[in-house]
């Protein structure tokens, strides 16, 4: 009789472990773009397809035909929050929490949130999250043989789908009916079945998007359920209601966990994702573009920069390089501008702005120390602006000897419009200091209403941090936000950009 003893034991699992390595290392270069190259293997002509900036649209992420590459920036997405809460924490056990702002406003009392409502089709899911989450009443949306109910320790109306179990749909207009009369705190969302022969993957994006048009809540909790064979299809769609959920629904992202299966490879990756509903000034930092690197977020800004509301034909400009004003429906009279410069400013210059505006009267606002003798319809105010982060109001200046004094954004439009004309033009030349400084500017939309065209001379650097470009994209649409439209931009060389806003009635 043959007897197994431990070494041999050792020899044929050491086989079977070689011969599982092998065919682990096969799997992964199959589907490896350079392998195929070297090997002379024709990739598909889909993933071959190459994108231009011009047939993009930025509010709407491309497809890009590629899983690693789809599942990456859905992670990058994720990984960057796009709300500031003062007091986030997880609400849940390890397999279903969820991020929640715990910061008062979202409260009726300590700890306790207002009215929170359930979507889901899951029936073998945990509820650890409902168990401790402490809300002044539920209201539920469930499969009939759903456990959660048991997990519910304060007031609840339950509505039951039996169509989830039945017919493997979610019954949306019921759901509809039931939630569009009503204001949450928070609203946690579902749209998958264990009853469902086909988990439906590609469905729950159009689910979720139905359901916002109806839907109000504070805090807003999504589960994204995803699977390599599909990921390629299921991914963009996401991708395009997570912007949707941004810039049409104004929903902001708190934050997001995993269940570990979403990096390379993916698995059968599920994410739990948290938003805020917010207006566009309470927003931190805007939605990653692409994979977030410095290069697509420089492209996509200057894409939007380029993509103008509606065209001006007339510009006054200079050879000075000033921000630029369009004169198209505009008359410079009874006037006033407020310029607000940071590049060096010298006499000639000055001499030569003094026809440049017609009757209009000319404010610079100029920090550095200057002799400059200005004509009679030009005023220079020794001062800059003082950012949001900044702690003291007085910085070096261009040389060790000279000191900048920097005032509020608000007080210096105060002073300012006590003595201006009935229509005002707003000019910012910072050279380079714009990121510090828009931040106090973009958040006082009262202020900036008064002004008929808000106009820039931008200094973009190339290289700059990719959170740095995303922050001037935000500025911008912030602007918007205050009832200004981009009807010009020109751009003079790598860095530099003219950029013009009107806003065409409701001066304040």
């Amino acid at each position: 009789m043959i007897r197994l003893n431990s070494l041999f034991a050792l020899r044929i699992l050491n086989i079977f472990l070689l011969f599982w390595l092998i065919l682990e290392i096969c799997d992964r270069f199959k589907d490896d773009k350079k392998w195929k190259s070297f090997w002379g293997v024709k990739i598909e002509e889909l993933n071959q397809t190459e994108l231009t900036w011009n047939s993009v649209s930025i509010l709407e992420p491309p497809f890009l035909n590629d899983t690693e590459l789809e599942a990456m920036r859905l992670n990058e997405y994720f990984a960057k929050p796009q709300y500031h809460c003062s007091n986030r924490k997880l609400v849940g056990g390890p397999s279903d929490n969820f991020l929640l702002c715990f910061d008062k406003k979202f409260l009726v009392e300590d700890y306790f949130f207002g009215k929170t409502v359930v979507i889901t089709g899951l029936t073998n899911s945990p509820s650890v999250f409902e168990g401790e989450l402490n809300t002044t009443r539920w209201e539920a949306y469930l499969p009939p043989d759903s456990p959660i109910i048991d997990e519910f320790k304060f007031d609840v109306e339950v509505q039951y789908l039996p169509e989830v179990v039945e017919e493997d749909y979610f019954p949306m207009e019921t759901i509809i009916d039931g939630i569009r009369e009503n204001k949450y705190a928070i609203a946690k969302l579902e749209f998958y079945s264990n009853h469902f022969k086909n988990e439906q993957l590609e469905k729950a994006p159009e689910l979720v998007e139905k359901i916002l048009q109806y839907l109000r809540t504070d805090q807003l909790l999504i589960q994204i359920r995803i699977e390599k064979k599909d990921a390629t299809i299921v991914i963009p769609l996401w991708m395009k209601l997570l912007y949707q959920i941004f810039f049409k629904y104004s929903y902001a992202l708190l934050g997001a966990h995993s269940n570990s299966a979403c990096n390379q490879p993916l698995g059968h990756c599920i994410y739990r994702v948290s938003f805020i509903k917010a207006t566009i000034s309470e927003i931190s930092e805007a939605p990653v573009w692409g994979l977030g690197s410095p290069g697509e977020e420089r492209s996509r800004l200057f894409k939007y920069l380029k993509d103008l509301d509606s065209n001006c034909s007339q510009i006054l400009n200079n050879e000075e390089e000033m921000p630029y004003l369009c004169l198209d429906d505009e008359e410079l009279n009874d006037c006033t501008v407020l310029y607000f410069r940071y590049r060096t400013l010298e006499q000639i210059t000055v001499t030569k702005l003094q026809n440049h505006f017609g009757t209009c009267n000319l404010q610079i606002n100029y920090p550095e120390p200057s002799e400059i003798q200005p004509p009679k319809n030009i005023k220079i105010i020794q001062s800059g602006i003082l950012s949001n982060i900044q702690r003291s109001n007085l910085v070096a200046g261009f040389s060790i000897k000279t000191q900048w004094q920097l005032k509020t954004f608000t007080d210096t439009l105060s002073k300012f419009e006590s003595e201006a004309n009935r229509k005002k033009y707003l000019l910012f030349d910072f050279d380079g200091d714009e990121i510090e400084i828009f931040d106090s500017i973009v958040n006082d939309c009262t202020a900036l209403k008064k002004y008929r065209q808000i106009s820039f001379r931008l200094r973009i650097w190339y290289g700059e941090e990719n959170k740095n470009y995303r922050n001037f994209y935000l500025h911008f649409l912030q602007l918007e936000k205050c009832g200004f439209s981009k009807i010009y931009s020109k751009k003079l060389n790598v860095s530099t950009v003219f950029v013009i806003f009107k806003r065409d009635s409701g001066f304040v």
